[in-house]
């Protein structure tokens, strides 16, 4: 502990960001908190130190805390699209599950940059925790216009459609992953649901046809099986 405490004592706050950084990628997430925070101790409004703050506590479980220090950045720099990204990511984090508040921090990183693929697929994920699917499809929709190729936003995209029973669309949008990814589990996953509801679409009507004459003609029997014979004379 004292050798740490002397580590970063002699470490430079442009250092103990770098080493923080780094401590993220390995996810040592504790010790990148003590890295962003050493620093804030001196320069408590530093951007990067208060991005990398967020991302470490979220790392740790802790979202809800995660929140005050990307929102502080969101206040100083309104145009900084990773201070918005970070905020959205704290509030849909296991631990805070705040998705209207989500929601609003990725629109504004596409209000900002409305080809951004990343915002695009975690505002639909918020707003589908919202139930609003619809708008969810819409905002998927705006993106593949940018990424056409992209086989996460098709799939993503079908599986929206296919949650509102749109087959047709859902179908076409999946033929479309699998010939760029027709490895890929996702595609067939989704692929799979989509076979299975069209399966269930298909019979059941038969089912229904087959089986209600059946149970009319059932009933009927029953009921004329519960009428008492009248006594001869």
């Amino acid at each position: 502990m004292h050798f740490l405490l002397l580590a970063l004592a002699v470490l430079t706050p442009a250092q103990l960001l770098e080493q923080g950084e780094e401590h993220l990628k390995q996810e040592k997430y504790q010790q990148a908190l003590n890295d962003f925070s050493e620093v804030l101790k001196s320069e408590p409004e530093n951007v990067p130190a208060n991005l990398g703050r967020a991302r470490a506590l979220m790392g740790l479980g802790d979202g809800p805390k995660a929140v005050g220090p990307a929102r502080l950045v969101c206040e100083q720099q309104p145009e900084n699209l990773e201070a918005w990204m970070v905020l959205g990511d704290a509030y849909s984090h296991e631990n805070t599950q705040d998705f209207p508040r989500a929601a609003e921090a990725y629109q504004k990183v596409l209000d900002l940059d409305p080809k951004n693929r990343r915002a695009g697929l975690r505002l639909a994920r918020a707003l589908s925790f919202k139930k609003e699917v619809e708008r969810a499809i819409g905002v998927l929709e705006g993106i593949l216009k940018h990424h056409p190729e992209d086989v996460l936003v098709l799939v993503k995209l079908a599986e929206s459609y296919f949650a509102i029973r749109k087959l047709d669309r859902a179908g076409e949008l999946l033929g479309r992953a699998q010939k760029l990814a027709p490895d890929s589990p996702e595609v067939r996953r989704v692929a799979d649901q989509i076979s299975s509801r069209r399966a269930y679409n298909f019979w059941v009507p038969i089912i229904a046809v087959i089986a209600f004459p059946l149970i009319y003609l059932l009933v009927r029997f029953m009921r004329k099986g519960r009428v008492p014979k009248v006594p001869e004379s």
